[in-house]
C-alpha cells in the first residue's frame, strides 16, 4: 500500500470512528484499531518465519485489541468497523479422515466392529507452521520422507513399520502436541456396528450428518468458519465424485439441528499425501478410535487425545468432540473422559437418594459400561 493510500485509509478509519464513538473515546478506539492492525501484521509475519510463539502471542494482541474495541464502541459496531478496515476472515480448514477396527481387534468388551469418521481443525493461519513442525519431527525420529500413518504399511512406509507401535508413540506425541500448539481441536463419530447393523448407505449418511453437526459444534463456539478436506475414498475419480454429490444436500443445507452457515462451501477431497493436515486427521482418528476400542496403542495416548477433543462449555466430550453411537454406549464417555463410571444426575435420583440406597433400585442404570470400563477381563 503506498503511502497516499494509507494516509487516505487512515482518514476513513477516522471518521468512521468519530460517527460511532463519542469524542472522549474517540482516541482510545483509535489506539485499539492501532493496536488490532500492527498485531495482525506481526502474526502475518511470525506466520510466514515459522516462529510458533510469536504467532501465538501477535494472535492473542490481536484478540486482546479488538476485544478492548468492542469494549469502547460495541460489539457490532466494532464488527462493521474492523471488517471496514478490510480484516480478513478468519477461516479454519478442518481434515476429515475414517477408519475401522473390525470387532477381532477390539480389546474393550462390550463393542463390536467399530467404524469412524474423525476430523481435526487448524486455524488458516497456522497451517504452514504445523506442516514445518511435523516435517522436522519425521526428520527427527528418521521418517522424513514418508506419508505419516497410524498404522504404516510394510512396504509405503518401511521407515515407520520399523519402528513398530512402541517406537511409533514419541512420534505420534510430538505430532498431538505441535496440533495443540497450533490450536488445533477434534471431533470424532464412532459407530458400534454389532449394536446398530444398519445398513452401508444408511450408517454412511448418519455418521456424516452426525459428524457435520459437531464440525458445525466447534467452529460455532470458537465463533469461526470452516472449510473441509476429505481424504480420497477412492483411487478411481468417477468414486469420489459421486461420493461428493451425495453429500451436497448436508453441506447445501445443513441438518435440523445445524443450519449450513458455519461450513461455507461443500465437502472437497484431497490426496494424504501432499496435505499434513490429512496425515494428522489419520493419526486423530485412528488413535481416538483405538482409544475407544480399549487397544493399548490408544489408552497411551489418552492424555493428548483428550487435550485435543473439543467439549462443552462445562468442558464436558460427551457428544461434542466424541459421538459414540448408538447413544446406548453414553456411559463410556466418563470412562474415556475422567476413568470412573458415569454419576447419577437430576431430582429425582437425589430425592430417592435421600431415602436409601433401596428406593433407587429402579432408577439404577443397566446400560453397558455403567458399572466398568470393559477393560477390567482383558488388561
Amino acid at each position: 500500500m503506498r503511502e497516499d493510500q494509507r494516509r487516505a485509509e487512515a482518514t476513513r478509519q477516522q471518521a468512521l470512528l468519530e460517527r460511532w464513538v463519542a469524542p472522549r473515546r474517540t482516541r482510545a478506539a483509535g489506539k485499539a484499531l492501532d493496536a488490532y492492525r500492527a498485531s495482525g501484521q506481526r502474526l502475518t509475519a511470525a506466520r510466514r518465519a515459522g516462529d510458533l510463539s510469536a504467532a501465538q502471542e501477535s494472535l492473542a494482541q490481536q484478540l486482546a485489541a479488538q476485544q478492548e474495541l468492542g469494549e469502547l464502541i460495541g460489539a457490532r459496531e466494532a464488527g462493521w468497523l474492523l471488517d471496514a478496515a478490510d480484516r480478513p476472515a478468519e477461516l479454519v480448514t478442518v481434515f476429515v479422515d475414517e477408519t475401522t477396527v473390525r470387532a477381532q481387534h477390539v480389546q474393550r468388551a462390550g463393542l463390536g466392529t467399530l467404524q469412524a469418521y474423525g476430523a481435526v481443525a487448524l486455524p488458516g493461519e497456522l497451517l504452514p507452521v504445523f506442516a514445518a513442525r511435523a516435517a522436522g519431527i519425521q526428520a527427527e525420529f528418521g521418517i522424513g520422507g514418508e506419508e505419516l500413518k497410524w498404522s504404516p504399511d510394510r512396504k509405503r512406509q518401511p521407515a515407520q513399520f520399523a519402528l513398530g507401535a512402541r517406537g511409533r508413540e514419541p512420534v505420534q506425541r510430538a505430532l498431538l502436541a505441535v496440533a495443540a500448539e497450533c490450536g488445533a481441536w477434534t471431533a470424532t463419530v464412532v459407530w458400534d456396528q454389532e449394536r446398530d447393523p444398519s445398513p452401508d448407505a444408511h450408517r454412511e449418511k448418519w455418521m456424516l450428518k452426525l459428524l457435520y453437526e459437531r464440525i458445525s459444534m466447534g467452529l460455532s463456539d470458537r465463533d469461526g468458519l470452516g472449510t473441509v478436506v476429505f481424504d480420497q475414498k477412492h483411487s478411481l475419480r468417477g468414486h469420489d465424485a459421486d461420493w461428493l454429490a451425495a453429500t451436497r444436500k448436508l453441506t447445501d443445507h445443513g441438518t435440523e439441528y445445524t443450519s449450513a452457515s458455519r461450513i461455507v462451501n461443500r465437502f472437497v477431497m484431497g490426496p494424504s499425501d501432499h496435505l499434513p493436515g490429512l496425515q494428522l486427521a489419520d493419526l486423530v482418528v485412528g488413535a481416538t478410535t483405538a482409544l475407544v476400542a480399549g487397544q493399548k496403542s490408544g489408552l497411551a495416548l489418552r492424555e493428548p487425545l483428550l487435550e485435543l477433543i473439543h467439549r462443552r462449555e462445562d468442558g464436558d466430550l460427551s457428544g461434542a468432540g466424541l459421538k459414540l453411537w448408538p447413544n446406548s454406549l453414553e456411559n463410556l464417555y466418563s470412562w474415556i473422559q475422567h476413568g470412573r463410571p458415569a454419576e447419577p444426575k437430576g431430582e429425582l435420583y437425589e430425592l430417592l437418594r435421600s431415602f436409601g440406597d433401596d428406593s433407587l433400585d429402579s432408577l439404577r442404570d443397566h446400560r453397558p459400561f455403567a458399572r466398568d470400563d470393559g477393560l477390567t477381563e482383558r488388561h
